[in-house]
């Protein structure tokens, strides 16, 4: 079995993002929402280092980093039956190996993107629009878009 490694520096939460969830843990406390079954634990001070992991069609293994949170208006008003508004989003970034664990790079992906499936040159999305109207997207993989980057996304096809 060969391992890959990686060096990755701890992620923190920050602070204004940390108050935000507490927020939103502390509403799920006091409506004790009908979806939990168990204790709210405390939030960490660094966050997991990644998130997901898949492989592609061309057998690249595909690592949903965890990064630094950037601050976004709110997508909707508070609401008093709602949990407060998230405001602190992650952008998607996603490590790329060959399947011998070789680092190609990183891939950014567009705000907006939920990719659901690899392949070599380009990657299946959902995307929403305008008005919440759900879109499957073909978006391409641009090699060496981004400086010090292997690959990067490109949502304009």
């Amino acid at each position: 079995m060969t391992g890959v490694a990686k060096a990755a520096d701890p992620i923190p939460v920050l602070p204004e993002e940390r108050a935000e969830r507490e927020a939103v843990n502390a509403w799920m406390r006091r409506t004790r929402s009908q979806f939990m079954t168990s204790e709210i634990p405390d939030l960490p001070s660094t966050k997991i280092v990644w998130k997901t992991l898949a492989a592609g069609d061309d057998r690249r293994i595909w690592v949903h980093r965890t990064v630094l949170a950037e601050k976004r208006e709110p997508t909707r008003e508070p609401r008093d039956d709602m949990p407060p508004p998230i405001t602190w989003v992650e952008p998607t970034v996603y490590d790329v190996f060959e399947m011998d664990g070789t680092y190609l790079g990183e891939v950014c992906v567009p705000r907006g993107v939920s990719v659901r499936w690899f392949g070599s040159d380009h990657v299946w999305s959902m995307a929403r629009g305008e008005f919440d109207e759900t879109y499957v997207v073909r978006v391409r993989v641009v090699p060496g878009s981004i400086p010090g980057s292997a690959d990067a996304v490109d949502s304009a096809n």
